[in-house]
């Protein structure tokens, strides 16, 4: 006893989780009311009300009543009456939100009655089975046993000797040879005529070099359709960049890394857009023209940062890779990348730095520079003028003074020479002037002595004013570096204000 009692429970638990999952997999289905054909309307509404009930007992379905049916029905504005189409069904079945919609009719020829049902899937508009039951007896015995075999059939809990309903469907595609896959099976190559289960379909033609084409067809029972394709060449798409390999997406998808060549779909909108890192997107879109060839280069724009330069003096100037730029608020905008940065500014060493600035990158730089002594300058104004002058940034007046300088040694230089030549063409007139001995001689003799005493003196004095503009020009050198450097603005002040009707001036500097 306790053995059978053990077994019936265990069999009550195995059965349990099955049944739970068995109710997991009901399909939900609505039931239309019956066309009647030679019956009344209202026989053909009692039977589809007992059709439903005997559905409803083979507990294989989850089933939507009638009064709920028609309150969801009335509430979206849809009218039962005159649907007998399989599309109107399908409608009603999606409003209702069931997975299948069971529809059908009930007739009587002679003394045969006739139900004919159909189940039809919501979602495809496939049928899912046919089922009918003749029975050459009273209308009663229509509503007691045949309603309740075809439950059963539709339940499947019963042989249901009706086969599904089929159509054919001839397809043809130009050019041929296109490969068919309907609702994803591989049906062979175009043209084909090919047996199919009544309802929508989705037919997929597939051809190297040519645009697929997806499109849905309604197979209707017992006829053949036909559908005729035309397939359009797929267009070419040669994609370079600058610089190369760059990531490459159409509508969304990645397609490769630049320079790439491509079949894409023709007349439709393709919507390019062109990745790389540290370089700005670039997009286009465009439409080809079946069989097209296109070739699209891009310049890609590589991203920016910014330098900013701290404690840099003013006027100062900056040099980038050997270029001189001009900086907006102590700053400039640059691409990413390396670079050789020179700062100069008259009075000041040059400094030069070397930097890496980064995509969308804000680097400071300490602009700060070592000024220039001017003691040094001194030192070398006193070495050689103009020298100074270029050590403190003057570029202009060091020159000046460097050719003031070398003007004044070459003419104090010439004018010796010719001193000296003069003196020894003196000293040779004096000593002929000595030697002669008659008066008329002596005459001639004195006068070119003096002549030569004359043209000596000229050219001493032209040698020494050379020799003091050289000094004073080598003077003035020495002091435009100690008392006006670069910055020299800031050392003197000059200031003028009148007073009691007259007008003063003040002049300070500072060492």
């Amino acid at each position: 006893m306790k053995q059978s009692l053990g077994l019936l429970l265990f069999s009550l638990l195995f059965l349990l989780p099955t049944s739970s999952m068995a109710q997991i997999s009901k399909p939900h289905i609505a039931v239309l009311n019956l066309d009647a054909v030679g019956v009344t309307e209202d026989e053909a509404l009692t039977l589809s009300d007992r059709l439903r009930n005997e559905l409803a007992q083979t507990n294989a379905f989850v089933l939507v009543e009638r009064n709920q049916m028609d309150k969801i029905l009335k509430e979206q504005g849809f009218e039962l009456s005159g649907c007998t189409s399989d599309a109107c069904a399908i409608e009603a079945g999606r409003l209702l939100n069931v997975q299948e919609i069971c529809v059908g009719s009930v007739g009587k020829v002679g003394n045969l009655y006739t139900v004919s049902v159909r189940l039809i899937n919501v979602e495809t508009g496939q049928v899912v089975k046919t089922v009918s039951e003749d029975c050459p007896c009273p209308i009663e015995a229509v509503l007691t046993r045949s309603m309740h075999n075809v439950a059963l059939k539709l339940a499947g809990l019963i042989p249901n000797q009706t086969i599904a309903l089929k159509g054919k469907l001839a397809v043809q595609s130009q050019p041929s040879g296109a490969q068919i896959i309907i609702d994803g099976k591989d049906y062979g190559l175009t043209p084909a005529t090919i047996s199919l289960p009544s309802g929508k379909h989705v037919i997929l033609l597939q051809k190297n070099r040519f645009a697929s084409v997806k499109q849905s067809m309604e197979v209707f029972p017992n006829q053949t359709r036909s559908v005729q394709i035309t397939l359009k060449p797929l267009a070419t798409l040669l994609i370079t960049t600058e610089p190369s390999q760059a990531r490459i997406e159409i509508n969304g998808q990645m397609r490769g890394e630049s320079p790439l060549n491509l079949d894409v779909p023709p007349d439709s909108a393709l919507v390019i857009r062109i990745q790389k890192i540290n370089y700005r997107e670039a997009v286009q879109k465009i439409t080809l023209n079946p069989g097209a060839f296109k070739k699209l280069h891009f310049t890609l724009q590589p991203k920016t940062g910014r330098i900013y330069f701290s404690a840099l003096p003013g006027g100062s100037r900056v040099f980038i890779n050997g270029q001189r730029v001009a900086l907006k608020n102590g700053q400039i905008e640059l691409p990413f990348g390396h670079y050789q940065i020179q700062l100069m500014h008259p009075g000041y060493y040059v400094r030069t730095l070397e930097i890496d600035l980064q995509a969308d990158e804000v680097k400071t730089v300490n602009g700060q520079l070592i000024p220039k002594t001017i003691s040094g300058a001194i030192l070398r104004s006193a070495v050689f003028p103009g020298w100074g002058q270029h050590y403190q940034g003057k570029k202009a007046r060091g020159w000046l003074f460097t050719l003031a300088a070398l003007t004044g040694s070459g003419a104090s230089y010439y004018f010796y020479q010719h001193y000296k030549a003069s003196k020894d063409e003196y000293e040779a007139a004096r000593e002929i002037y000595r030697r002669a001995f008659d008066n008329r001689s002596i005459e001639i003799y004195r006068q070119r002595m003096h002549e030569k005493y004359d043209q000596t003196n000229e050219w001493r004095q032209k040698t020494n004013i050379a020799i003091g503009l050289t000094a004073a020009i080598w003077v003035w050198n020495i002091l435009d570096t100690s008392l006006f450097p670069p910055h020299y603005k800031k050392k003197i002040d000059l200031k003028g204000k009148a007073q009691n009707g007259g007008y003063s001036v003040g002049f300070s500097f500072k060492w």
